[in-house]
């Protein structure tokens, strides 16, 4: 049959010698990050620097939420800083779906580019 007699040459990609990867919450960020340090526009470098202090206050924000539940549902004050750090295996899916719908609704949904970065702390 036609085209399938010829072997397809393999394709060689070039090297990537620099990784730049993130994770998807922090694109926005680096995106205005990158746009600031392209500019010589200082009307321009005076709005990315409100952008990027209007995200970072958000982020901020969204720490402290989160902070904030947990200081509330943890009894031992002293352990709320490991319950923060630490990522912990989910055990009860229906509880923590709830509260993800909680949260979601009555604090910040991340479907709004805004507070996409509430995602990290779920």
């Amino acid at each position: 049959s036609k085209g399938l007699d010829k072997a397809v040459e393999p394709v060689s990609l070039p090297v990537i010698a620099e990784h730049d990867l993130m994770s998807s919450p922090d694109v926005p960020l680096a995106i205005l990050k990158r746009k600031l340090q392209k500019t010589n526009d200082v009307d321009a470098v005076v709005g990315y620097l409100n952008e990027i202090h209007a995200h970072l206050q958000v982020r901020e924000l969204l720490g402290n939420t989160m902070r904030k539940i947990v200081e509330h549902v943890v009894e031992d004050k002293e352990e709320v800083q490991d319950y923060l750090d630490e990522r912990s295996d989910l055990t009860q899916y229906n509880c923590y779906k709830t509260a993800v719908r909680h949260y979601k609704k009555h604090c910040f949904n991340w479907h709004e580019q805004k507070f996409e970065y509430a995602l990290r702390h779920l």
